[in-house]
């Protein structure tokens, strides 16, 4: 078994607003990651204040045989990037407060396994009709409601981390799918929405943040308290899996995560109207990903559910929950 890693040719960039870019990957080994450096190229006319630099990726996506296996949008795949390797995101001259210019760049990876050191849902690419990576590429004019700043461009850099064998020496379990669930939140306070969560896999965890689309940040932590301070998470209908307060449970993954600090942060004052990635509410079902024995398997479920009650009455229009699902395909 030996490990490659490569450079795959990114092609022409379109850096339309909204536009997909598909970028076909090599269908030849076992995937275990792709990473992506992302280089701005821009001048200072184009700073944003307090943009995320990791939201110049209005979302990511994996297609495998034209499914969708992986979903994320940037901030939220850089938020998981910070609880599965540790610390914040990885780059130079990152300052989420500070305005975006040329001199920044930064790199998320999109893990296949259940953790960085998994090869058991590694992708057997050779086996598939189909590899793709999908970009949908964002406007800064869209990450600031106070800015009339244009599209910029950059320079994209994606690398494989493929494994090259015959014979794979683990066993190969299912593909782990991530994507995207939303819910807008209720516009009265007090009031308990209800998320429902897709059903036909195995869920090992499900992470959740709050966004503001009309500032298009992701708020988290003591942030995400004044939004819903406290939520439940029910299988089939009345079967509590998990409950709390939202602020004590972030702080609990802290310690699960051996993160003593806020997962994500880059150091902002508390408080802050920019807070794009940091401190989601993680609800792990199995902590143990070598045996995973308490894995949710939902292929017989008739409901699997998170209620969140809102609070600091959201405004019913711009105020969503988000979720970022992960799952084993059977």
């Amino acid at each position: 078994m030996a490990i490659l890693k490569r450079h795959i040719p990114e092609g022409d960039q379109d850096w339309t607003a909204g536009t997909i870019v598909n970028i076909d990957l090599p269908r030849e080994n076992y995937w275990r990651r792709i990473f992506l450096h992302f280089d701005l190229d821009g001048s200072a006319s184009t700073n944003v204040a307090g943009a995320s630099i990791a939201d110049a990726f209005q979302e990511i996506r994996v297609l495998v045989d034209n499914q969708v296996l992986k979903s994320y949008r940037g901030s939220q795949l850089a938020s998981i990037n910070c609880l599965n390797y540790g610390g914040s995101l990885i780059g130079s001259q990152i300052d989420q407060q500070a305005d975006l210019d040329s001199a920044d760049d930064f790199a998320m990876c999109i893990d296949f396994g259940l953790s960085p050191t998994d090869y058991r849902h590694m992708v057997a690419s050779a086996e598939l009709s189909s590899f793709r990576l999908q970009l949908v590429w964002s406007t800064m004019a869209t990450l600031d409601s106070h800015t009339t700043t244009p599209l910029f461009d950059g320079n994209l850099r994606i690398h494989s981390d493929e494994v090259v064998a015959d014979d794979i020496p683990v066993d190969k379990l299912g593909l782990i799918q991530e994507r995207q669930v939303n819910k807008l939140m209720t516009g009265t306070d007090e009031v308990t929405d209800i998320l429902k969560l897709p059903l036909g896999n195995i869920y090992r965890r499900f992470i959740a943040w709050v966004r503001q689309t009309d500032l298009y940040k992701t708020i988290g932590g003591e942030l995400e308290s004044t939004f819903f301070d406290r939520f439940r998470v029910t299988h089939n209908g009345n079967v509590t899996l998990q409950s709390g307060y939202t602020e004590a449970f972030i702080y609990e993954d802290m310690f699960d995560y051996r993160q003593l600090s806020s997962i994500g942060r880059e150091g902002e004052a508390l408080g802050t109207d920019w807070a794009f990635y940091e401190d989601p509410l993680v609800i792990d079902f199995d902590k143990d990903v070598a045996n995973l024995d308490e894995v949710i398997d939902t292929a017989r479920s008739s409901s699997l559910e998170f209620e969140f009650v809102n609070t600091d009455a959201p405004d019913g229009t711009n105020d969503f929950v988000e979720v970022v699902t992960q799952e084993i395909i059977p």
